[in-house]
Order: C-alpha cells, then sequence, then structure tokens
C-alpha cells in the first residue's frame, strides 16, 4: 500500500509536469509505474531489512536475495519508463517478476511476521489484492491487454497463487518447528553502560535461537543483525524484548541502531 501511494505520487508528477500536452494518461500510468518501481527497488539497497523479512528464515542467501531484487526493480523500472519500443514485452517480464515475489507477501500475512516499519494485524492481508492491481496497472499501461496476452497471464496466476500459498504455508511451518523442547536456545544479552554484555554470542549455527535483550542503561536501545534482517522493537530502559532468528553460520555482527558503536558479535558454532 505504500507502494500504491508512491505509485499515484509518480503518475501525477508525471501527469502535470510541463511538457505533457502530448502525453496520454496511459503513458502518464507507464512511466509512473517505472518510475515507483526504480524507487522501490532502490529502497531494497538503503533498508534492506523489511525486505529480508519477507523471505522465510530457511532460504539462505537473504540480504544478497534482497540486493539482487533491488537491482531488478530499478533496471526494469526504468526500462517501462524510458524504452517504450519494449514496453509490452517489459511489462510482460516485470507481471512475471510480481508474480514471482507473491509469496512473500503471502508468507508475511499467513506466518503473522512483524515487519519493520509495517503495520501488524489485518494489513498483510489487506495488501494482498494490491498485487493484482500492480499488475493491471503495467499491463494496461503498457499497452499488454490484449486477448493472448490476457490469458497468458491468467495462466501462470492460476499456478502461482496456489504455490504461493503453500510456500507461504511451508516457510510458516518451518519457522514454527521449535529447535530445542527444553528452551536451551534461549540467550541473554544486556545493554549496560553502552555497551552489550556478553559482545559475542556463541551460537549454534543453523539453529533457531531466541535473544532476550534487557536494557539496563538510562537510554533507549535495540538489538539488530541487519545481515540476516533480525532487529527487535525499540527496548525502553528497565524493560526487555526477545528476537528469534536462525543464528548464521559465519562470524556476524550484531548493535544498537540508535548507537552504532554499540555493537558485539555473534560466533558460530557448528551447524547441527
Amino acid at each position: 500500500m505504500i507502494f500504491f501511494a508512491l505509485l499515484l505520487g509518480c503518475f501525477l508528477v508525471v501527469y502535470v509536469m510541463p511538457g505533457r500536452k502530448h502525453r496520454s494518461v496511459r503513458d502518464s500510468a507507464r512511466i509512473g509505474f517505472g518510475l515507483a518501481f526504480a524507487i522501490a527497488g532502490l529502497t531494497h539497497l538503503l533498508t534492506p531489512t523489511p525486505f529480508v523479512q519477507h523471505i522465510p528464515t530457511w532460504v539462505p542467501a537473504r540480504l544478497e536475495l534482497v540486493y539482487a531484487t533491488g537491482v531488478l526493480e530499478m533496471l526494469g523500472g526504468t526500462a517501462l519508463a524510458f524504452w517504450p519500443r519494449y514496453k509490452r514485452e517489459i511489462a510482460v517480464l516485470l507481471t512475471l517478476y510480481l508474480l514471482a515475489v507473491f509469496p512473500g507477501n503471502i508468507y508475511v500475512a499467513i506466518a503473522n511476521i512483524d515487519v519493520q516499519g509495517q503495520p501488524e494485524g489485518i494489513f498483510p492481508w489487506i495488501r494482498l489484492p494490491f498485487q493484482a492491481a500492480y499488475i493491471w496497472w503495467v499491463l494496461w499501461s503498457s499497452d499488454a491487454l490484449q486477448r493472448d496476452a490476457v490469458l497468458r497471464t491468467l495462466k501462470l496466476i492460476s499456478v502461482i497463487v496456489p504455490l504461493a500459498l503453500l510456500l507461504g504455508a511451508c516457510g510458516q511451518a518451518a519457522d514454527a518447528v521449535p529447535q530445542s523442547g527444553d528452551g536451551s536456545n534461549e540467550v541473554m544479552l544486556v545493554a549496560k553502560d553502552s555497551s552489550f554484555e556478553p559482545d559475542v554470542l556463541e551460537l549454534p549455527a543453523g539453529v533457531k535461537v531466541t535473544v532476550k535483550v534487557t536494557n539496563e542503561d538510562g537510554v533507549p536501545h535495540d538489538f539488530a543483525v541487519a545481515s540476516i534482517g533480525v532487529k527487535t522493537e525499540t527496548i525502553e530502559p528497565g524493560s526487555s524484548a526477545s528476537v528469534t532468528f536462525v543464528a548464521p553460520d559465519s562470524p556476524t555482527e550484531f548493535v544498537c541502531t540508535f548507537h552504532p558503536d554499540m555493537k558485539g558479535g555473534i560466533d558460530p558454532g557448528p551447524t547441527r
């Protein structure tokens, strides 16, 4: 829905900008979509955490995948906006892309994932139909809504939507599997005197662990592992917060985003 607002804004800017007297509404919609899509791709690179959280934890190289999709969105959006000769072909490719990433939205809704910067509750479900609106927009604005193209798209949707539901359910099930029955995978971390204690967490690689952070300082803190898209909410003085994730298989840094010099490391043990 944030993207929808961005899309409308880009369309209006393109439509009213000087020199648009020879530009149709359809062309303005195409260029606006391309610009909005390119901007959305840039946010993958600038703020990857919310996008990483759309990918189940069992998927390898989630951060790298987010960066790669960001580059694809920037290239695809730019091509759609400024390469009208191949607008229909580009629109079909972007439609395939939108269908391919849709399982991530379903995963967030089914598994009730807390995504940074996104409202909770029913919001992940409300935004699901917007994907169909984006597909219609890119096809219509590129004059790709011809009978054959529509039939091909409907066939793809009939295959990908059930698959997306299955993948979302599998992601939820995988995230819900307990790694230990005795709670031994919970690790305690204390934020005190502008540092973490301990400053190195020895976590077994590939195992789901819960890190509980207690703030014994006089200022707010949080706990973030940017490389795997993990972040707690703001932890006020005297409060605690927990976050569960799969321990990385290589040395990884964690940090308080409020105080970048307040950091520590995760030392992976052998994979179980």
